[in-house]
């Protein structure tokens, strides 16, 4: 019935990533923006934003 939505991940989705700010942290520096460089996942060439309150 629902197979195509079957299909997404299952982390959280906050939408398109203009976030600045982690969404469950309470520091108020700005979060880096990276590009992903590993090819793990797929993932290569993915933006993604890192918090740096977490290792």
């Amino acid at each position: 019935s629902s197979s195509s939505s079957a299909s997404r991940p299952s982390w959280p989705q906050y939408g398109l990533v203009p976030l600045t700010r982690c969404p469950d942290c309470p520091r108020k520096e700005p979060l880096k923006r990276l590009t992903c460089v590993k090819e793990d996942h797929g993932n290569r060439g993915r933006e993604f934003i890192k918090c740096e309150s977490r290792p």
